[in-house]
C-alpha cells in the first residue's frame, strides 16, 4: 500500500511537543491581549491617572501573562479545533479566564500589590471578549468559502486534510431536498472544504426558498434545476430525500438526468438504521431505487435476537458487500465480529471505521486467509467458533 509522504508544516517545538503554526498564532495572539486588557482595564478604572510605576507596570504584566499562559494551556484554549467549537468550549474559555484573573488577584494582594478590584473584573470582560472574538471570527472566516480559498492558497499547510502531491478539484454540490438529511449533508461537507462545496439546495416546498441551509441558499423547486446547475456551475447533484415516494424520486431523477451532472443519492438503508446521513454513505442512483417494487420493512427486532451477543464470521468482509454486512452486522452487538478477506488493505481500512464508531463496545478481529484455503478456514472456525457467518466472499 502506498502511503503519501507527509507534507512539512510549520512547527515550533516547546519541550518534546511539536506545535502547529495554527496554535502557535493563537497562543501569541492570547497573550498579545492579555496585554492589551490589562492596559484597557487600568485606563478604563482611572483614565486621569491609569499607568503605575514601570517597576509596577512590568510586574503585573509579567505575572498575568505566566500564569494566564499556564492556565490557558490547563483549561485547554489550544487543544480544541475552535472552528467546531460548541457552547461548552466558550464556557471553558469563560472559566480560564477567571482562574487566571483569581490568581493574579490572590497573588498581588499577598505581595501587597494589588491593583484596584475593578481594575481585575474589567480585564476579565474585555479579554473574554477579545479571546471569545478572535476564536469566533475564525470559525466565521473558515466556514467563508472565499476567506479560507485565499487562506490555503497562501499558507497551504493551514490545510492538514490536504495531501502531497495531491490537489483534487473541490466538487461544487447540489443538495435536492432541504430536510433532515439535506442538513446533516451540508454540515459533513463543510467540515471537509478541500473535497466538497455545497452551493445550492432545491426543494419543491416553496415556503423554503427564501432560506438556507447553514448558509446554502434554497434556489428553487425541481423546474429549477437546469438553471441553478449552469448559474452555479454544479458539479454533482445528491439526492436528499430519502422517504420521498418513488414517483417523486424518479422525477427528480430525469430533470436531473438532462444536466449532465453526476447524480447520487442517500440511501434508504442508511436513515432506517440509524437516522444519520454521512457521506461516505452516499451511492449511484440504482436502478432498483426508481422501479415501483414496496419497500422491505426490516424486522429489527428479529435480526438483534439474532445477531446479538453471538460471534459473527463474514467472509469477504472487506469487499464491497461484505465491509456493508459488517456495517450493519456491527450495529445490532455482537459479541465478535470477525472479518475474514484475501485483501489486507480493505480489511484494515474496514477496522479503522469500525474501531472509530464502535470502539470496544465488541471485539472485532481481522484475519487474512483465502476461503480457497481449506486449511485456513478449519483453523478459524475451531479457534473462533462462529455462531453465524454470512459468505460474501467471490
Amino acid at each position: 500500500m502506498k502511503i503519501a509522504k507527509k507534507e512539512k508544516s510549520t512547527v515550533v517545538r516547546i519541550g518534546k511537543r511539536r506545535l502547529s503554526a495554527r496554535k502557535f498564532a493563537l497562543i501569541i495572539t492570547d497573550l498579545i491581549l492579555v496585554v492589551a486588557s490589562l492596559a484597557g482595564a487600568l485606563y478604563l478604572n482611572d483614565p486621569g491617572n491609569f499607568i503605575p510605576t514601570p517597576t509596577a507596570a512590568l510586574n503585573a504584566v509579567l505575572l498575568f501573562l505566566v500564569v494566564g499562559f499556564f492556565s490557558f494551556i490547563t483549561f485547554g484554549f489550544y487543544a480544541h479545533i475552535w472552528r467546531f467549537a460548541s457552547i461548552a468550549q466558550y464556557m471553558q474559555l469563560l472559566l480560564g479566564i477567571v482562574v487566571q484573573t483569581s490568581i493574579c488577584w490572590g497573588l498581588m494582594l499577598v505581595a501587597q500589590s494589588a491593583l484596584p478590584f475593578p481594575v481585575y473584573i474589567i480585564y476579565m470582560m474585555l479579554f473574554a471578549f477579545g479571546a471569545a472574538g478572535t476564536r469566533i471570527a475564525y470559525r466565521a472566516g473558515m466556514n467563508n468559502s472565499m476567506v479560507r480559498d485565499l487562506l490555503y492558497r497562501r499558507w497551504p499547510q493551514c490545510n492538514h486534510n490536504s495531501l502531497p502531491g495531491s490537489a483534487p478539484k473541490r466538487r461544487r454540490i447540489m443538495i435536492i431536498g432541504a430536510g433532515v438529511s439535506g442538513y446533516q449533508l451540508i454540515r459533513e461537507m463543510l467540515q471537509r472544504p478541500e473535497l466538497y462545496e455545497p452551493v445550492a439546495v432545491i426543494d419543491d416546498n416553496p415556503l423554503t426558498h427564501t432560506y438556507r441551509v447553514l448558509g446554502v441558499p434554497v434556489v428553487g423547486g425541481r423546474e429549477d434545476i437546469p438553471a441553478a446547475v449552469k448559474q452555479y456551475r454544479v458539479d454533482d447533484i445528491i439526492l436528499a430525500i430519502p422517504s420521498a415516494p418513488r414517483q417523486t424520486v424518479r422525477a427528480f431523477v430525469d430533470i436531473c438526468h438532462t444536466t449532465g451532472c453526476e447524480l447520487k443519492m442517500v440511501p434508504l438503508l442508511q436513515d432506517l438504521f440509524d437516522g444519520k446521513v454521512s457521506i461516505s454513505a452516499i451511492k449511484n442512483v440504482d436502478i432498483d431505487d426508481l422501479l415501483g417494487r414496496d419497500e422491505v420493512v426490516l424486522d429489527t427486532n428479529a435480526i438483534s435476537g439474532y445477531l446479538e451477543g453471538e460471534t459473527v464470521l463474514v467472509t469477504g468482509g472487506g469487499g464491497s458487500i461484505g465491509s456493508e454486512l459488517c456495517r450493519q452486522i456491527a450495529r445490532f452487538k455482537p459479541k465478535r465480529l470477525i472479518v475474514f478477506d484475501i485483501y489486507e488493505n480493505n480489511a484494515y481500512q474496514l477496522q479503522y471505521e469500525l474501531k472509530a464508531a464502535y470502539g470496544n463496545q465488541m471485539d472485532l478481529v481481522i484475519l487474512i486467509g483465502s476461503v480457497r484455503d481449506e486449511k485456513r478456514l478449519q483453523s478459524v472456525f475451531q479457534e473462533y467458533q462462529p455462531g453465524v457467518v454470512f459468505h460474501a466472499a467471490a
